[in-house]
């Protein structure tokens, strides 16, 4: 679930670039919570109830700016990625004080609608590699680790392995396959196999005259019959990105 907040004074846009992103996030699987402001100080107040993981901002605001807004967000959550919209293309400069993910000028809808559309595929691939995964590992106990440090997750009777970049063993969780691939519910994994999720970023080669998936750290994961098209149609999806 992402948190979203939007702060433009404007109604109309507030309400328009809200179902907009809304719409593309349906589309693309994501669940997500939309806040929608014309007042900052009601944004800024539930931020400090429960930080937001996106916000987009518009900058030229009566009362407070956006840039006074991310300067408190910054404060608040650290993490946060902010997106400033303004019909001021010279304030792009002026943003990179505050370290904005983009900035997108609102100039005609047409122009705005494909800007959100890009931002939001470029925001999704960035949370995505960046999400952090809690496992209850069977030596080290609770164990918090990067989505896209795991090659692979294999499972293995009761229990799934994982295996992670840069680690010799894999950490070990009592769990099923299929409650970690609703769990992960994350576009960069796919299921070539019963038993595998593949992470596809470490996918080294797919398929050949052998149905199997070579990942960057040398081991080959099988491609199953009844998953070679779905596997195959995730990876094309994937490469287009």
């Amino acid at each position: 679930m992402i948190k979203i907040g939007i702060c433009d004074d404007e109604k109309i846009y507030s309400e328009e670039i809200g179902s907009y992103i809304s719409d593309i996030l349906k589309r693309s699987g994501v669940e997500s919570r939309i806040y929608k402001y014309t007042d900052p100080k009601a944004l800024l107040d539930e931020a400090r109830e429960k930080p937001f993981d996106v916000l987009f901002l518009d900058i030229d605001m009566p009362v407070l700016s956006g840039f006074d807004i991310s300067r408190t967000v910054r404060e608040i959550s650290p993490r946060s990625y902010i997106i400033f919209i303004s019909a001021k293309r010279e304030l792009v400069y002026n943003s990179f004080e505050y370290n904005p993910f983009y900035f997108i000028c609102k100039a005609a809808k047409d122009e705005l609608y494909r800007e959100l559309s890009h931002v939001i595929k470029k925001l999704l691939v960035h949370y995505q590699q960046h999400r952090k995964v809690t496992i209850n590992d069977t030596s080290n106990g609770i164990t918090v680790i990067r989505l896209q440090d795991i090659i692979y997750i294999k499972s293995e009777k009761h229990y799934l392995q994982y295996f992670v970049a840069e680690r010799s063993e894999p950490y070990v969780e009592r769990s099923t396959i299929a409650k970690k691939e609703s769990e992960l519910a994350c576009p960069d994994f796919m299921k070539p196999h019963l038993r595998y999720l593949v992470n596809m970023n470490h996918i080294s080669k797919f398929g050949g005259l052998i149905n199997t998936v070579l990942m960057d750290n040398g081991e080959q994961i099988p491609i199953g019959r009844t998953f070679k098209e779905s596997a195959m149609q995730s990876y094309m999806v994937f490469k287009r990105r």
